[in-house]
């Protein structure tokens, strides 16, 4: 209960921080990131077909310039993370160096919501509708209408996809959803899943655990209209920055949960670059993904399903022509996907993967999988030692590119 407590009072301080800031974060902090080590970037936006204004980044190999005619790799970063994260490691320990210079164009996505993506053609971000989405309308929405502004720009017929965490969610919620699943199936030529979180049967994060034990608190956050759920702060000297500094003080092991996944360790991450990673950190995000990620705590361990938001009966007859929510079905997925699994995972517990390998299996759907030890949710970005992860990611990728450098 003393959990829930602290939660309820986050939301309350989130409430009168973020109500002092209204716009978005400016693109100097992911091109400070990339630009002093001399890769070229290029920055985009996208509009979805709800009117989101997604801001993306573009980077090639380390000193060149922007090319056409490369294969395509898309990054899609986790819940209240942004495109930072591919890239706010070591040079030689982050993704998207890594890619680019083995000669990928490499783009980086922002999700509805962050701080590179606060706005829309329609609707203000103070209005309670801009919030209304979850990873759900991400899948159906932020990745077709990425992804065909990516092919458009660069003239290639189409692209691999790669998620992290929530980034992985979204994905197989697009390329499994009715709405989403002929566009992507068509124009990806393959997924690839790092810590995805889809189950949560055995999922013991202490913060994802808390909001599901404790709906009260989302939904007291929802009610007192902070739909915007940890604000990005966009300098260290921030309201948001000075409260995060403060939460972690206060209820430090909290933050750990929340914010580096609740299994950091010095064995396997890179923790002596930790203030940067978390002055980078939250990013932003609606209630409702957490609402979305708490609901998979009430499926039955026995057969746990990965449904569409619960909006409840009346809502749900709405929206979806009946009841309960839909689940999502796997046998509309007709790409291969690869499934990456850290044994020390507390968020994408490893027993919750082998569980969405194994309905990936059964739905028909070409899978591969791996597990690493000594790996937690974020040592895909945050690694010490991740060479072993990117020549296996690499092999995925070839298998469907073949060798580009």
């Amino acid at each position: 209960m003393k959990g829930a407590f602290i939660f309820i009072l986050i939301c309350l301080a989130s409430l009168q921080v973020s109500a002092q800031i209204g716009h978005e974060c400016s693109s100097r902090i992911f091109t400070d990131l990339v630009t002093p080590l001399k890769y070229p970037l290029e920055e985009h936006q996208v509009v979805t077909s709800d009117g989101y204004v997604l801001r993306v980044f573009r980077i090639q190999a380390k000193n060149t310039q922007i090319t056409s005619g490369k294969k395509v790799i898309l990054l899609q970063h986790g819940n209240e993370s942004s495109s930072d994260d591919w890239v706010l490691n070591d040079e030689s320990l982050s993704p998207a160096f890594f890619l680019a210079n083995q000669g990928y164009d490499v783009w980086m996505g922002n999700n509805r919501g962050n701080k590179y993506s606060l706005k829309n053609t329609k609707i203000s971000r103070y209005s309670k509708s801009f919030w209304d989405f979850s990873f759900q309308e991400m899948g159906a929405r932020d990745m077709p209408a990425t992804v065909a502004y990516i092919l458009k720009v660069t003239g290639q017929p189409n692209l691999v996809a790669v998620g992290h965490s929530q980034g992985s969610t979204q994905w197989l919620a697009g390329l499994a959803d009715p709405d989403s699943t002929q566009y992507l199936n068509s124009k990806v030529t393959k997924f690839i899943g790092l810590a995805p979180v889809v189950y949560a049967t055995q999922c013991y994060n202490k913060a994802l655990k808390e909001f599901a034990d404790n709906p009260l608190i989302l939904d007291a956050c929802d009610v007192w209209g902070q739909w915007d759920m940890f604000p990005a702060a966009c300098s260290i000297d921030s309201p948001e920055a000075l409260f995060m500094e403060y939460l972690c003080t206060i209820a430090n092991e909290m933050c750990k949960q929340f914010l580096a996944g609740g299994d950091l360790d010095p064995v396997y991450d890179n923790t002596k670059r930790l203030n940067i990673f978390l002055s980078h950190s939250p990013n932003g995000a609606s209630v409702r993904v957490f609402q979305h990620f708490a609901q998979m705590f009430y499926q039955p361990k026995s057969d746990p399903q990965f449904m569409k938001f619960d909006f409840g009966r009346y809502e749900n007859q709405k929206r979806y022509g009946q009841p309960t929510p839909p689940p999502y079905d796997f046998r509309n997925i007709k790409i291969p996907v690869a499934v990456f699994a850290g044994l020390q995972d507390t968020l994408a517990d490893p027993g919750d993967s082998v569980i969405l390998k194994n309905n990936l299996l059964k739905a028909g759907v070409t899978s591969s999988f791996y597990q690493y030890n000594q790996w937690g949710h974020m040592t895909y970005v945050w690694g010490l030692n991740p060479q072993g992860f990117f020549q296996d990611l690499l092999k995925e990728i070839q298998a469907v590119t073949g060798v580009v450098a």
